[in-house]
């Protein structure tokens, strides 16, 4: 997956979209590494539709990484409040699936 391709989203406007019900993709830049307290590298897009994809950005116009689990958690529970997430451990592999918690499907 080519991410610099994709046009770049801040994070104002993400927790926006996210609250107005698009899905989250988590995509492993790097595996976690268990000899360096599973230090990996994440990045979250935002997938507007199957071919269009937003990657989260810095206020720099940079992509913004995520480096550890902790951090990584606490984004998606506090900043863009996701009702779950999903985390691939793999290099070159994603997870999609992720909703704001009030539009989360519901199973009984």
């Amino acid at each position: 997956m080519n991410i610099r391709a994709y046009p770049l989203v801040q994070e104002a406007e993400l927790c926006r979209l996210v609250q107005d019900g698009v899905e989250i993709e988590l995509l492993c830049i790097e595996a976690p590494d268990a000899s360096a307290l599973s230090r990996g590298k994440w990045l979250f897009l935002a997938r507007m539709s199957e071919d269009v994809r937003l990657v989260l950005a810095t206020k720099h116009s940079k992509h913004r990484y995520f480096y550890r689990f902790a951090g990584l958690g606490a984004y998606a529970a506090h900043t863009l409040e996701l009702g779950h997430i999903a985390v691939p451990l793999l290099e070159g592999h994603s997870e999609r699936g992720m909703y704001h918690r009030s539009r989360e499907p519901r199973y009984s």
